[in-house]
């Protein structure tokens, strides 16, 4: 419970703090165009950047259980000690980097932060060594980025066709 209070926190920290970017460029957006497409007021994008960010504290709150779930079952393979609630706790923790992403131009050290409890905290609680932390901790972007090269393949076959298509038809 506390551990997800924690991320709680953390996350609605967070985003108030990225609103401190976000709101003012969207409202001056909204002010300079009159409206998009001269049917939307400044208090109507307010209202719908409170709705998203509600929205997306919810979708990650369940989030971090699907993940732990993931990162659960990859730790087992790699016979890790701790059981899902350690995991979970581990997830709710490191957010404790996204606090930093209101430095301009951190993201990508943000990431690299993120990653580095995520292994320091898998390896407590899993017992494991570096190694395995940290290959279970990249397991599940080393999958999404295999899916993601697949993705672009096809795309890029798919326009190949349609352009070899165009040309001999």
């Amino acid at each position: 419970k506390k551990a997800l209070i924690y991320w709680g926190v953390v996350t609605l920290l967070a985003s108030l703090m990225s609103l401190v970017y976000i709101l003012p460029y969207s409202i001056m957006q909204v002010a300079l165009k009159g409206g998009i497409a001269g049917f939307v007021s400044a208090p109507f994008i307010v209202a719908m950047i409170v709705v998203a960010y509600f929205l997306f504290f919810f979708i990650g709150l369940g989030m971090i259980f699907v993940s732990g779930a993931i990162y659960q079952f990859i730790f087992k393979l790699l016979n890790g000690k701790g059981g899902f609630h350690d995991t979970v706790r581990v997830l709710c923790y490191a957010r404790t980097a996204q606090l930093f992403v209101v430095i301009p131009f951190a993201g990508f050290f943000v990431g690299i932060y993120h990653l580095v409890l995520l292994v320091i905290g898998f390896k407590q609680v899993h017992k494991l060594s570096w190694g395995m932390s940290v290959l279970g901790t990249l397991i599940p972007a080393i999958i999404m980025l295999f899916f993601v090269i697949v993705m672009i393949i096809i795309f890029v076959l798919f326009i190949f066709g349609l352009i070899i298509a165009n040309i001999v038809g």
